[in-house]
């Protein structure tokens, strides 16, 4: 009786019984991808991996894998502050504002001036300031601060192409654009 059960074991199929592997360390490693801050992606790979993992298809759901990771081979250091203001970053909307400004003759137009790091890390503002070259072309309506940035209300003056220089200083740094009023339309 002992034979035949034997023998009958012997030739049940084997995906009936649950297969157990080893993970071979030399030729293992765990990758990890990080988005910060939706801007860059922090990739990194954890070497010294062991453990089992066993695979059971009569029965997926009793599946399992053990693992150990060990040490870590390209870590991501995160500043807890930013670093000091390289460069001001001057918004209209959601466009950036990098030299030449175009206004509108018949709206004011708000500017989000934010400072920036070297990394690109919103800083706050400190001791924000606008100033144009020629008030008839354009005029400071307002210059407020809140936990986004700096806010500047512009308001246009003569209308018909005629440019004045804007100046905007704020943490330190200083930015200097070249604003012009559109023609009315007939």
């Amino acid at each position: 009786m002992t034979r035949l059960a034997l023998a009958l074991a012997l030739l049940a199929p084997a995906a009936a019984l649950a297969d157990n592997f080893q993970i071979d360390p030399a030729h293992s490693n765990a990758t990890f991808a990080v988005k910060h801050m939706m801007i860059s992606t922090v990739k990194g790979r954890f070497h010294l991996l062991e453990g089992t993992f066993s695979i059971d298809e009569a029965n997926p759901i009793d599946s399992s894998v053990t693992a150990t990771i060990g040490s870590l081979v390209r870590q991501a250091t995160l500043y807890p502050a930013a670093g000091p203001a390289a460069r001001l970053l001057v918004l209209r909307g959601r466009d950036t504002v990098s030299r030449r400004l175009e206004l509108d003759p018949d709206a004011p137009t708000n500017l989000l001036v934010v400072p920036a790091d070297a990394f690109g890390n919103p800083l706050p503002v400190r001791g924000l300031l606008a100033a144009v070259g020629d008030g008839s072309v354009l005029k400071v309506a307002g210059v407020t601060t809140d936990s986004v940035g700096g806010h500047v209300s512009l308001r246009p003056g003569r209308a018909g192409g005629s440019a004045t220089n804007l100046a905007l200083q704020a943490s330190g740094l200083r930015t200097d654009l070249t604003a012009s009023v559109r023609a009315r339309r007939p």
